[in-house]
């Protein structure tokens, strides 16, 4: 960018946002020197997120120092709650510098209650030498940690894992509605699976349970939910709860495409098929492809190997502890076997590699 061009005011705004996205500091100093432009809110929130030193830099060189009393100071100080969200105490740094609030909320919580619910020592100290205050914006308001950082609109993976790492409670159902029932809402399957492995009971509350199974919807949220109770080890045995075998045999499920491999998925998978189960089986049978009741009468009329029988012993034992077993012990477990504990087998008759891929990368 020369400076002897000029831009039209849409123009600049949008090479300026590309400039932020792609972090480009030397063009981004450019335009901003050569042209008159007032640096938004958004382009600041852009690089605090993108977290580009060089570019928050650049961009904050152009900023006059925020004044309290200003019409977008609420939203400039917003950014403090992403630097803080983020671990990065040189960009928050930054910001102070510049006179961003730094008592700004987000989900009724103080940056410096966000810094203390995630553990950050050295932001929680720079907050509080910078006069930040822990406290909920609403004092009436119960929260859920896992379900406020759920509901935050960006990516979000990065502070789940964070709160699994130190311990926060997986069924944390303070605000009414346990964390997992929320990555059900969101769709969410991979954070599903990282709370699965970490504990959280899909079956806390039976009608909250159904609720959210009803608005799973298609055939591919069906079977991206059910890899991760598979890979989870998550119980798909019936008891007196409304279990995903019962509500895909149901008429609840019949819109489902393909509805005899996700009922087959889960015979197979289960690692205990109890009296109710096979009761449930025999009351949908007449609703079955004839296909499915031929493979479903071969897997109970054939007597297992026993190389199945030691890993539905082993998965039963363990439950969703299991993926905690093998990472201990991956280094003394054999490959395949470990495979095979996971169900890899089951997996590949259902699933694709390219399915596979997208799971792990949702």
């Amino acid at each position: 960018m020369e400076k002897g061009v000029k831009l039209d005011s849409a123009t600049l705004k949008a090479e300026i946002n590309s400039a932020v996205f792609r972090g480009d500091a030397e063009t981004l100093d450019v335009l901003l020197k050569y042209h008159k432009f007032k640096v938004t809110s958004l382009q600041v929130k852009t690089a605090v997120k993108k977290g580009k030193i060089d570019v928050i830099k650049t961009i904050l060189d152009y900023l006059p120092r925020l004044h309290p009393n200003s019409r977008d100071y609420k939203e400039f100080s917003e950014c403090i709650i992403d630097a803080v969200l983020n671990n990065s105490s040189q960009i928050l740094q930054l910001l102070i510098q510049k006179n961003f609030d730094v008592n700004a909320c987000l989900k009724n919580l103080s940056a410096l209650k966000w810094a203390e619910i995630f553990e950050y020592k050295d932001i929680e100290h720079l907050l509080t030498e910078s006069g930040s205050h822990s406290f909920f914006e609403d004092q009436s308001e119960t929260i859920s940690v896992f379900n406020s950082v759920l509901n935050i609109n960006q990516r979000n993976d990065h502070m789940i894992r964070r709160l699994l790492e130190i311990g926060h409670d997986v069924n944390d159902a303070s605000d009414g509605t346990p964390p997992f029932y929320t990555t059900m809402r969101l769709r969410r399957y991979d954070l599903m699976h990282e709370i699965l492995l970490c504990g959280a009971d899909p079956y806390m509350q039976p009608e909250t349970w159904k609720y959210f199974l009803i608005r799973q919807e298609t055939a591919e949220n069906w079977r991206l939910m059910l890899h991760v109770f598979v890979r989870a080890n998550a119980s798909l045995s019936i008891d007196t709860k409304m279990t995903l075998l019962q509500y895909i045999c149901d008429r609840g499920a019949s819109h489902l495409f393909r509805k005899d491999d996700l009922i087959l998925l889960i015979v197979l998978s289960a690692h205990t098929i109890t009296e109710n189960d096979k009761i449930l089986l025999r009351e949908y049978r007449h609703k079955w492809s004839d296909n499915l009741k031929s493979k479903i009468d071969d897997y109970f009329q054939k007597p297992l190997t026993l190389q199945i029988m030691c890993r539905n012993s082993i998965r039963k034992q363990f439950g969703q502890n299991l993926h905690r077993f093998i990472q201990i012990n991956r280094d003394n477990l054999p490959t395949k076997f470990v495979s095979f504990l996971e169900c890899s087998d089951v997996l590949e008759l259902f699933f694709t590699d390219h399915d596979r891929k997208k799971f792990d990368t949702q």
